[in-house]
């Protein structure tokens, strides 16, 4: 693996043979603000289309940073701009946390972009890694 991108919030790998970045959230998130969120997520989106790549794997189970709904719409609104390329797969990995979970099934909801082909949720990284790494 790659290390695209770090930050105390987020790092992102890219794994060249897969053509699959991961993009890991961390537990540092606990502390983050809405400016330091727009700003990690704005170089989340430079980075991915500077290496575009067929899978996602999103890592969300240190993510500790809850997204308002307006943050949520600004999200959505970047997304739709910024990303480049058609992405085959996503796999986002949470914990159980139900409200975790339901607050990222509504960004991809609402991001509902053409560039995006199939979403899943996991509780476990593993079976998410198994998931983008067959084929369609």
């Amino acid at each position: 693996m790659k290390t695209l991108y770090e930050s105390p919030f987020l790092r992102l790998g890219y794994y060249k043979p897969q053509k699959l970045v991961e993009a890991i959230w961390l537990s540092e998130t606990a502390g983050m603000t809405e400016i330091q969120y727009q700003k990690v997520f704005t170089d989340y989106l430079v980075v991915l289309n500077q290496n575009p790549p067929a899978k996602l794997l999103i890592d969300e189970r240190q993510m500790l940073f809850t997204v308002n709904p307006d943050l949520q719409l600004w999200v959505t609104d970047m997304v739709k701009q910024e990303l480049k390329w058609k992405l085959e797969k996503i796999a986002i990995v949470v914990n159980s946390d139900l409200i975790q979970q339901l607050a990222a099934e509504q960004l991809m909801q609402e991001s509902d972009s053409s560039n995006i082909t199939i979403t899943q949720f996991f509780e476990e990284k593993e079976n998410a890694i198994k998931w983008l790494t067959d084929p369609l």
